[in-house]
């Protein structure tokens, strides 16, 4: 479709969250999406954090505004969708930030939940709670995760069983993995869609 409603990208939008240069090519593309008046979110991905955390986040929410006061995670309803940006990146968290974003998706679970307004639910972050690539950043197997793996085991525990829990939710998307992956766990779907930047994952 060329006339679409919203974009929504998973993270990694640049390679160095710090570089300015980085930040200029994507301009040029996001460029076309505002010309086109179509709104454009993102999640944070872990190379948003690349170089120095304080640039790189500047330069991110400077692009991202609807995030309020620099929180990095956000919540809104689009055609009877009730969406839900979160923020994977745990080691890059503060332990404050970690439980804020945790207390935040819970009430607006419950309250997506019970909104009339809200018929399905739909979370997105971009280290997806299940993977089957077999690369360092992810020893792991369907449906279990190592133990090393903190960010799809943090995902998981913290996000997808809730996720899993709720009769609205339908659809959980993920990014970070060079791949394309759709799990059906509990009649719910998880699609995993981060084959856009380097070398696939095998």
């Amino acid at each position: 479709n060329d006339d679409p409603d919203l974009i929504i990208h998973l993270g990694d939008l640049v390679e160095f969250g710090s570089s300015y240069s980085d930040w200029n090519e994507f301009d040029k593309f996001s460029d076309y999406v505002d010309k086109e008046n179509v709104p454009f979110f993102s999640v944070l991905g872990n190379h948003e954090y690349h170089g120095n955390d304080k640039k790189a986040l500047a330069h991110f929410f400077s692009r991202f505004k609807y995030f309020e006061d620099k929180q990095s995670w956000f919540s809104f309803i689009a055609n009877g969708l009730g969406i839900i940006l979160i923020n994977s990146n745990e080691d890059n968290m503060s332990p404050d930030e970690i439980n804020l974003q945790l207390d935040w998706f819970h009430n607006q679970m419950n309250e997506f939940n019970s909104s009339n307004d809200v018929s399905h639910i739909i979370i997105v972050s971009h280290h997806p709670p299940y993977t089957n690539m077999h690369v360092q950043y992810f020893k792991n197997a369907f449906p279990f995760i190592h133990s090393k793996d903190w960010s799809s085991n943090y995902i998981r525990k913290n996000y997808a069983e809730v996720f899993l829990a709720s009769e609205k939710a339908i659809l959980f998307i993920s990014g970070h993995t060079h791949s394309f992956e759709h799990f059906i766990i509990d009649n719910k779907h998880f699609i995993v869609s981060g084959g856009g930047g380097g070398p696939r994952d095998p």
